[in-house]
């Protein structure tokens, strides 16, 4: 038996998603060094927030709460209330809190404010509280404090330590963070270097050394490529994919290489087009896609029904088409991507119970959706392809959700795409004398934005977003005369603009924003 919690999460289990991910969060938080050393009201040292009680199980219909719920309530030294319209209307929520303060008059009550405003989210048994000891509140709605800042002010409450230290401290984590991905990159491309090396040279275990330099190559194109993606790191991802590249130089005519080593080269190229395009040199990038393609095509001839590989066929056809959208002729674009519909329609069944088939299916949807609305000036008359993009989105969402049961980084991913899906469906149904769709949408794709940013302010990838759909609101508000809401949505995304250019100078999609939108 614990003989003592840190906290005991009380919740209705309408909100058990974020219950259950605010739980994660509180017992894997990592306390810095400096910031250690407070101590509660019984005067025990905090290391860290161990152990968090979360009631797994709904409570019997009964009249009173269970024998091990109240004996978790009397050993633990806070009570953290996740409050929204269904806890403020929950019994239970409500038996927790008056239980909790007939036990620990002293002990504290912190709220994490999740959903709905404060006067119907709030469970009425906290106005019977003693008014000199007001509980804190940390607001986590994506329009307030947000994710991250909201979970430090709960840490923050349940260590009985300033925020601002956690602050400070969190930041220079984040700051470590990037550095140490930069090294990590440096490590990986001279360990590619090296084994590469040793594969031609020894050519007794030339097998065995290709079979650990491509396991290296898989690593450097997927992992490493999201964590320096992540931070902003666009010079080391080109590098990173150079190196790929020279390792499958030195072996050779790439058709005698096996599938699953064509598969990956054709990944890499991929990759380095992606980089190209962000860099602004389109050229280049076209150059990588299309023989990223020829890879891709002659691997779907030797197995014209391998759904898989119609899958990643097209993918490679997805790039071709976003580099004729970036440059401005959408009729092309559109041309590209009816072949990739036909292709995910084809390994439909292979596809619908894969997440990577469901999020492909879903940008293509969505940029066919971006392409219509950006080359029709006229009213649209069906913006069907908008609305599929978010249903897909959704779909791909809730495929997250139960893989992992819990709010995670994989979850932001997804909502990080919606966001751009509902900001076009916006943009669509509003042309289309939807005013009501748009309005809604707009509210969604605000809020992500909000939200995504707020939970890891670090991630340059979210301030792009959040840059972008700043200056569509912007524009999307002049077209119905809103001038002032507008002007501040647009001086919003221009700070945003500054610091992302301020972190990662060299990227050219960012400095052709500032060219083409704010000078």
């Amino acid at each position: 038996m614990v003989e003592r919690y840190c906290a005991f999460i009380s919740y209705s289990h309408a909100d058990a998603t974020f219950a259950k991910w605010l739980h994660s969060r509180l017992q894997t938080y990592r306390f810095p060094k400096q910031v250690t050393q407070s101590e509660t009201p019984d005067g025990q040292l905090n290391k860290k927030l161990l152990p968090v009680f979360l009631d797994r199980e709904e409570l019997p219909a009964a009249t009173s709460l269970t024998a091990e719920v109240k004996a978790a309530l009397e050993r633990s030294d806070a009570l953290v209330v996740i409050c929204s319209p269904n806890a403020a209307a929950s019994q239970w929520v409500n038996r927790e809190i008056e239980v909790f303060r007939e036990l620990h008059p002293g002990r504290p009550i912190l709220l994490a404010l999740a959903s709905g405003e404060p006067k119907k989210a709030f469970p009425p048994a906290l106005s019977k509280l003693d008014k000199t000891a007001e509980p804190l509140a940390a607001d986590f709605r994506a329009n307030s404090d947000g994710r991250r800042l909201g979970l430090l002010k709960l840490i923050a409450g349940l260590a009985h330590v300033p925020l601002t230290e956690l602050l400070q401290r969190d930041a220079q984590r984040k700051l470590r963070r990037v550095m140490a991905v930069t090294a990590l990159a440096s490590v990986v491309m001279v360990a590619m270097a090296i084994m590469t090396y040793v594969a031609i040279q020894a050519r007794e275990t030339a097998e065995q050394q290709r079979a650990e330099a491509e396991g290296l190559v898989d690593f450097m194109v997927t992992d490493l490529r999201g964590k320096l993606t992540e931070v902003g790191r666009i010079d080391l991802m080109s590098s990173v994919n150079q190196r790929v590249q020279q390792y499958y130089q030195r072996q050779g005519d790439a058709a005698r290489l096996a599938n699953d080593s064509r598969d990956l080269r054709a990944l890499s190229l991929m990759r380095l087009g992606q980089d190209d395009q962000a860099l602004g040199d389109f050229d280049a990038a076209e150059a990588h896609y299309r023989d990223s393609l020829a890879e891709t095509q002659a691997l779907l001839e030797d197995g014209p029904g391998d759904p898989y590989r119609m899958f990643r066929h097209a993918e490679g056809q997805n790039r071709i088409a976003l580099l004729a959208f970036e440059r401005g002729e959408y009729s092309d674009a559109l041309m590209v991507w009816e072949p990739v519909l036909e292709l995910l329609e084809s390994s439909a069944d292979w596809g619908n119970e894969r997440e990577e088939w469901v999020r492909l299916a879903a940008y293509a949807q969505g940029n066919i959706c971006a392409a219509q609305v950006s080359r029709d000036r006229a009213p649209l008359s069906d913006f069907s392809a908008c609305r599929n993009a978010v249903d897909r989105n959704l779909e791909l969402i809730e495929m997250v959700d139960r893989r992992l049961n819990t709010v995670s980084e994989e979850r932001d991913d997804g909502l990080y795409d919606l966001a751009y899906h509902n900001l076009w469906l916006a943009m669509a149904s509003l042309r289309a004398g939807e005013p009501d769709i748009s309005e809604t949408a707009q509210q969604r794709y605000l809020q992500i934005a909000e939200q995504l940013v707020a939970d890891d302010p670090q991630d340059m990838l979210r301030r792009e977003l959040s840059m972008e759909i700043h200056v569509r609101h912007a524009a999307l508000l002049r077209s119905i005369g809103q001038e002032e809401a507008a002007n501040s949505y647009f001086e919003r995304a221009r700070a945003t603009n500054a610091l992302l250019i301020e972190r990662d100078p060299a990227n050219a999609r960012w400095r052709e924003y500032r060219r083409q939108v704010f000078e």
